[in-house]
């Protein structure tokens, strides 16, 4: 009985589903290092953050993302990570239009309305916003907003 729920199922994956993010993130690392540095070139001399966005255990990815940041990576920028349920709340309180954003969006389905209204928020209050969107989803709103930018 136990075996016949998703929940079992979802967290019996979650080993392998690890392992496979992990090559994925392995093989972007040049490409992401290279999309960095163009935003610090861009943008020199301006405040840089990267602002970790998610909900329910995307929100925590986002928490432990933030701790565990590399700063010799990315030395010029601030990280935050945000719940997308409190953000879309207020989200003047984490964007102003002097700094320069790094939102990388965790989300399973990228569906969900208040991922999507971080996207919507975010690109509305400031002019310097760079996207990383992280889903499992690859048709749902995050996957196909790349697409469509």
């Amino acid at each position: 009985m136990l075996h016949e729920t998703d929940t079992y199922r979802e967290i019996k994956q979650q080993p392998q589903t690890l392992k496979k993010t992990f090559d994925i993130v392995q093989g972007q690392q040049e490409a992401f290092k290279q999309f960095v540095n163009q935003i610090e070139q861009t943008h020199s001399g301006k405040k840089l953050k990267v602002l970790f966005t998610g909900a329910g255990s995307s929100a925590y990815v986002g928490d432990v993302a933030r701790m565990a940041r590399n700063t010799s990576v990315m030395p010029n920028f601030e990280f935050e990570s945000v719940p997308t349920t409190h953000f879309v709340t207020d989200p003047q309180l984490y964007i102003d239009n002097q700094t320069v954003y790094l939102v990388v969006s965790f989300a399973r389905s990228g569906n969900s309305p208040e991922t999507k209204a971080t996207v919507e928020f975010v690109n509305e209050l400031s002019q310097h916003v760079y996207h990383l969107f992280i889903t499992n989803n690859k048709d749902g709103f995050l996957g196909a907003y790349e697409a469509e930018k």
